[in-house]
This record gives C-alpha cells, structure tokens and sequence, in this order.
C-alpha cells in the first residue's frame, strides 16, 4: 500500500487531497449541528447555504496559503499554522451565514444554533489536521523491521532527535533507544524512544542486537572525546554525524555518517599551515617539489596551487603517485582557470643528471624536498636504501640547487632527527648537517629546514594502521 501511494503522480495526490477535503468539511458541519442539537439525523436542509460557505472559504484559503503544494511524507508543524487560518476562516464564514440566514427567516423557520460555527471549527481542525498527519505517519511506518539495521544515538540533544527522525524517513536503520549523560533527560522518551543512561549500553547491546553507536552530540571537540573513551570499552562500531560547518557550507548533511577519525581521539586540533609564511617563497616563482607523489609532498603541492606559483615541476619515482597528483592538480587548474602549468618528471632524486636538467630547464626559483623514506621499520631493515634515498638524495639536490642558482631550498626534516634511535632519524639527521655545511658556500641559494612532527594521514605515521584497526 505504502508502495502504491508513494508512485501516485504529485497532481493525483493533490486531486486526492481536495477531494476528501470537499466531502469531509461538510460532514464535519453536519456532526457540528449533531452534537450541539444532540440528534442522530439533524434537520439541517434549510441550512444548506452554510454547508456551501464551508467549502467555498475554506478549500480558496488552503490553496493560497499551500497546503495542497506540501507533501504530505515531510510535512512540518507549520502545516498546522495553514491549518488553522483555514479552518478558522471557514468558520467564519459559517457564522456570517447564519447571521444572514436568522435576518431573513422565518418565524417558523428551525433557528441556527450560535455555538455549531464554534464547534464546527474544532471539528474541521481535528479531521484536516488529523488526517494528514495521520497519513504521514502510516508512510513513515517501516515495511519491514527486520531488514532495518538496530543502532542507539548517543546524545538526546536537538541533533539526536534530528538524526533519529531523518534515519526513520530513510528506512535503513531503526532507533532503538537514546544515550545520554544528563540525568534530566534519562528514562524519558522521544518520539517514543526512551532516553537511557551510557551506564545500559551493554545491556541495549544484547537485547536489540544494536552494532553501531552514533554519536550525535552538541558538545565541543573534548566533550565528543570523552564520549568516544567511553564507547572504547565495547565492541561496537561507532560513528559521527558531521561538524555544523561541514553542514552549513553543503558538504554534507545530517545523514553523512562517518567512522571515528584520528582527529577525534587526539585531544587537540590540528595544527593549519599559514598561507602567508608559504607564499613568501610560493607566489610567482617557479617551485619544485621532490617526492611530490608522497602524502607530505601532494599535500605541499596542494597548498601550493593556491598560492599562484609561476609554475609547479612534480619530481616523483612512482609513477602512479605521480600520474594521482599531477592529474588532481590540472583537474584544480583548470577548474578554477589558472593558467599555472604543472609539469610531471618521473626519476629518482638520486640520478643528478636529471636533476639539473630539471632545475635549468624550468628556471627553478624554490625548491621543497619533501622525497624520503619515512617507514621507521623498512628503513631499519633496508639500511644502505634508507641512507642513500634520504641522505645521499638530500645532498644531489642540495649541490644541483646551487649549481643552478635556486634561491631558496627547503628540506621537509623529522621530529625522529632529534636524539635519534632509529636509522631513519639518523639518515634525516645527517641530511641537516650536510645542508648546514653547505650554507657556509652557497653562494645565492638559501637553505632552510623543517621539522614535521605527527603528520595526520601521511604514509609514514601510524595514523592508516590505527585506522585500520
């Protein structure tokens, strides 16, 4: 049934609207003279102007105020505000009729009981108002509860309600109960949903089956932690519902349910870059970017795009990190019209040839060296590699960066460089030292240096196997 109504066209639904509203409006006024007269069959016939007035006022007014436009499946507590003028005018209208209708009586004639407007105006409230949502309610009413997905909300805030409404028009999980810590809200319900405190999760658990937890909370980023430390104890997948300013700019909405990040568990933001120390060597200068297939080399690349450099050279050994890049940097280009040209070069930065080909064809300005191993434990395992790629690498570029007059090179360091214990850290310390020598001769080239610490995401940290696990 819920299937037939739903494939009805709008303009059928609009006409099957209108027409119950057309039989039962006058059928409300007719019970509005049974009650007040307190008879079965009521002597109404010379009435019956009234009974036309009702449908001539009251179906114009909920046209024009659209209540025949609404649908039906998502209609809001403002269809009772339409409701209401329209009912209210149509009684109304009936009381202007019978005052007519009494001025020109006559003495024999049955008089027009002065409360049946009154009456007839709750009558009419109750069945447009009722019947609507009456039928909102059996098209919300899931077909099949067991092929919905059980799942409890975390927070019984404005934000879990929402949640718990939209997830019922969607049909895919059913609500089965709330959790929340504010002893106000607990053992109460919510659209017949019962608020329960965190303390009867395991037992929610176990009597509906429930294998996702989301967390729909109002609270900041270290309330929304310590909820998560919580649901660390039980095996259960948990989810969040996305950030206001994600759903305020259209990124995603209420529904976009996503797994606990990295971020979340942190217990402090993220660190931004800021655009203006980057574009002081960025903006209208030619830059190349070694490793720039990597996670910490894209994510430069990324930035950089921004910043209006003259140009941006890709040096990359992986062939299918470099063709992922350099195909979403020309994507952005051209999107956004630009005009930057972003040149792709497969090789290694060990091969010195190339790179000062590289550097002298494209008139390199700033070079960013972002191309390393960052594995802790291959590196420790493949020793002479890890020293070579990072350490010998660093040098090559170094010396062709001074050979061809780059202004500024920029070595992308480890925080693992500092007391290192570990080859990798040893290799990237040895990488500052030789640019440290090397600043004492030369010459034009600027050499600097920066030590990145837990870079969220890149392929180095532990961040994919947490989110693995």
């Amino acid at each position: 049934m819920q299937t037939l109504i739903a494939e009805l066209s709008r303009r059928k639904k609009q006409l099957i609207a209108l027409s119950a509203d057309l039989v039962m409006l006058p059928a409300c006024l007719w019970g509005a003279f049974a009650l007040r007269l307190g008879e079965w069959n009521p002597d109404v016939w010379s009435f019956w102007p009234a009974f036309l007035v009702c449908i001539c006022v009251a179906v114009p007014v909920f046209m024009r105020l659209g209540l025949y436009r609404q649908i039906v499946r998502y209609m809001s507590n403002h269809a009772i505000k339409v409701i209401f003028q329209g009912c209210l005018s149509a009684a109304a209208g009936v009381a202007v009729m019978a005052f007519y209708i009494y001025s020109i009586r006559e003495p024999s004639d049955p008089v027009f009981p002065r409360s049946v407007p009154i009456i007839f105006f709750l009558l009419a409230l109750l069945y447009v108002s009722g019947s609507r949502f009456m039928v909102r309610g059996y098209l919300h009413r899931p077909q099949d509860r067991k092929q919905m997905e059980p799942v409890i909300i975390y927070g019984a805030g404005y934000k879990g309600v929402d949640l718990a409404r939209l997830l019922k028009q969607e049909k895919d999980y059913q609500v089965v109960a709330y959790l929340d810590d504010n002893p106000k809200l607990q053992t109460s319900s919510i659209d017949n949903i019962k608020v329960h405190p965190p303390s009867a999760l395991e037992g929610l658990m176990g009597r509906y089956g429930v294998q996702q937890v989301l967390v729909a909370l109002n609270s900041d980023a270290e309330g929304r932690r310590q909820v998560l430390e919580f649901l660390e104890d039980y095996e259960i997948r948990v989810r969040l519902i996305p950030d206001i300013g994600e759903m305020m700019s259209g990124v995603s909405n209420l529904t976009h349910l996503r797994d606990v990040s990295i971020e979340d568990l942190l217990g402090r933001d993220e660190v931004e870059p800021l655009p203006h120390l980057l574009s002081q060597s960025v903006s209208d200068r030619h830059v190349l970017v070694t490793g720039a297939g990597g996670s910490i080399g894209s994510e430069l690349c990324r930035q950089m795009i921004r910043l209006n450099p003259r140009s941006l050279v890709l040096l990359e050994q992986s062939e299918f990190g470099l063709y992922q890049i350099h195909r979403e940097l020309e994507s952005y280009v051209t999107s956004q019209s630009l005009g930057i040209p972003v040149v792709p070069v497969l090789g290694s930065v060990l091969d010195t040839t190339l790179l000062h080909r590289t550097l002298e064809r494209h008139h390199v300005e700033t070079l960013y060296h972002a191309a390393a191993y960052k594995h802790v434990s291959l590196v420790e395992n493949n020793v002479i590699q890890g020293i070579k790629n990072n350490t010998f690498g660093t040098l090559y570029c170094a010396q062709a960066a001074m050979d061809c007059g780059v202004r500024n090179f920029i070595l992308i360091s480890t925080d693992k460089a500092v007391r290192t214990t570990s080859v990798m850290g040893a290799s990237k310390r040895m990488a500052e030292l030789i640019l440290q020598a090397l600043q004492e001769e030369a010459g034009a080239t600027n050499f600097s240096m920066v030590r990145f610490g837990n870079v969220l995401g890149s392929s180095g940290s532990v961040v994919p196997l947490f989110t693995e696990q």
